[in-house]
């Protein structure tokens, strides 16, 4: 077996797994294992054997423990070099992994920058977006300041499309209850009778009396009392309408590079958004000036000329 695993290890590539080479590893673990026992079980033969009758019981169990401490050396050997096996097919797996996760990184870039080069060309289509809402939002406003007759209020193109509009009170299915006692005429007449009066009342049928005594005078009194059916109505509460924040007040557009002038600024008048629209399409892109580096400022050191040094060292 042991042979078999050297033959193995020695086979062993640049294409061998981790998880090929920690097999091995195992394997070797367990021959080391078997070849120290039987070292073990020799070394008690030749213990025993020193005391023996023959010499020569005494010289093969030597040569026996000797066999198996080469067969321990050798598996230890084998186990020392799977270990070193592994641990280099672990290192190549790590960088392979590694390879691919750059190589996926390099694709992925690669997409990004070519993603990133579009962003001019739909930002700018994002300001007409913008330029063709504030015009009509302009236009809706003058219409409404002067309606023609018989003609209702326009309403707002981004609350038309953006906005949610109210919703009225909205009566639900109600909620009928059991038969409950009620006073029938007089000051009383309508009201619930409470539950603590209940017992007090001589009923026949859907209508009885109720006779209720002064607490302090200990006088009665006789009242009139109906059960009716109670129906409680539940209603979904109003809601209002919900108005959108307008796009170009919410949306930003800065520039590709830096210096240059951003596609976009929030703005929250349509008339302003207009102008913004007008000016930012007309800008002239590719002047950038470095954002970093403070306009007209420099730093100036005086050396030595290396003619002058040469000349001083001729000296």
């Amino acid at each position: 077996m042991l042979k078999t695993l050297l033959s193995a290890l020695r086979a062993t590539s640049d294409k061998t797994t981790a998880a090929e080479a920690e097999r091995l590893v195992t394997l070797a673990r367990d021959e080391l294992a078997a070849a120290r026992e039987m070292l073990t079980e020799a070394q008690e033969s030749y213990r025993k054997s020193r005391v023996a009758d023959d010499a020569k019981a005494t010289l093969a169990a030597r040569d026996e423990r000797l066999r198996r401490e080469v067969l321990v050396d050798r598996a230890e050997a084998a186990l020392q070099l799977a270990e070193e096996r592994h641990t280099e097919a672990v290192a190549r797996d790590a960088e392979a992994a590694r390879r691919r996760r750059y190589v996926e990184a390099e694709l992925k870039s690669a997409a990004a920058e070519k993603a990133l080069a579009g962003y001019p060309a739909i930002a700018q289509q994002l300001v007409e977006l913008f330029s063709v809402i504030a015009t009509a939002e302009v236009a809706v406003q003058a219409a409404n300041a002067d309606l023609p007759a018989n003609a209702g209020p326009l309403l707002s193109p981004e609350q038309k499309i953006r906005g949610l509009a109210a919703v009225p009170r909205t009566p639900l299915p109600p909620t009928i209850h059991s038969d409950h006692w009620y006073y029938v005429g007089g000051s009383l007449d309508g009201e619930l009778v409470e539950d603590f009066h209940v017992p007090n009342i001589e009923a026949k049928g859907q209508s009885g009396t109720l006779t209720r005594r002064h607490r302090e005078t200990g006088a009665t009194t006789t009242f009139q009392v109906a059960k009716r059916r109670r129906q409680l109505n539940h209603f979904r509460e109003h809601l209002p309408a919900h108005v959108a924040t307008p796009l170009a007040a919410e949306v930003f557009l800065p520039a590709l590079l830096p210096g240059e002038a951003p596609f976009w600024q929030p703005e929250g008048d349509p008339a302003s958004v207009i102008s913004s629209c007008e000016y930012l399409v007309g800008v002239e892109r590719g002047h950038v000036r470095d954002p970093r580096l403070p306009s007209e400022s420099y730093t100036s050191e005086l050396l030595d000329a290396p003619e002058a040094n040469a000349a001083e060292r001729a000296a």
